[in-house]
């Protein structure tokens, strides 16, 4: 009897767009961003029209940012708080460039200063793409909590995870062993610079008699302080509503008939 081998399956062909994904417009830049982000960094030496919407997406992400931070106090908080986080990265960027740049040098990069610009730009937008995956998850908790340190705390944990995934593509861009710590000493920098810029323009999640602080104070002490005024304020509200609850109970005092 004859027999017959079953078919192979045939294996799934290997899709080239993923490994060189041609950038032309904005849509094709936010997808090989996120897939491939050395193909975008070649692109822009090319592609010069790239440059400025990839600016506005990063403002725009963290504008976007912003606005989810100042939904939980509502209010003004609703414009102040996107612009804040908008003009705060934008700011803290520019602050932070010369030294990314200093650095690489020092680092003896193979890129120039318009190779470490749009490196740079890459790194931006990609952090911004990342805060925007996670604003739906932030808003969710805004809406139904009203505790002011949890909210502080969990954006506080988004900002670090979006760092940590942008940072590496400046660590993909300078893989070898000899540059890695300057870079890595960069982005402790620009993380340190964000935290403090996030102090000089608060409030952005809560409120506050003015817009902008009247005295300066270092982001860690600002925290310190925002944790114990909170636990404070708890403690004289609970300490306020046991006293309500108190006086508002009937006396039933036993009294005394006479026979």
């Amino acid at each position: 009897m004859n027999t017959s081998n079953p078919p192979e399956i045939p294996s799934s062909p290997a899709n080239p767009e993923n490994n060189h994904l041609e950038v032309t417009d904005i849509a094709s830049a936010i997808e090989s961003l996120l897939r491939n982000p050395l193909q975008l960094l070649k692109a822009l030496r090319t592609q010069k029209n790239l440059i400025l919407p990839l600016v506005f997406l990063t403002i725009l992400s963290a504008s976007i940012l912003g606005l989810v931070l100042g939904s939980f106090s509502a209010g003004a908080q609703l414009w102040a708080a996107p612009l804040k986080v908008g003009g705060g990265l934008i700011l803290s960027a520019l602050i932070c460039f010369p030294s990314l740049y200093v650095f690489s040098c020092l680092a003896n990069s193979p890129l120039r200063l318009g190779g470490i610009a749009a490196s740079y730009l890459c790194f931006l937008a990609l952090l911004g793409l990342l805060l925007i995956a996670f604003a739906p998850i932030l808003w969710i908790f805004t809406q139904s909590s009203n505790s002011l340190p949890f909210v502080g705390i969990l954006s506080l944990i988004v900002w670090l995870l979006s760092f940590l995934l942008a940072g590496s593509l400046l660590r993909k861009i300078n893989p070898t062993s000899k540059t890695s710590w300057q870079i890595q000493l960069w982005l402790l920098i620009f993380l340190t610079v964000t935290l403090q810029m996030s102090t000089a323009l608060r409030p952005i999640i809560g409120t506050a008699p003015t817009h902008l602080p009247q005295e300066k104070k270092f982001f860690l002490a600002h925290w310190i302080e925002s944790t114990e005024e909170n636990d404070q304020t708890n403690s004289v509200l609970n300490r306020s509503s046991k006293k309500t609850k108190d006086t508002s109970q009937p006396n039933h005092t036993p009294t005394l008939e006479k026979n």
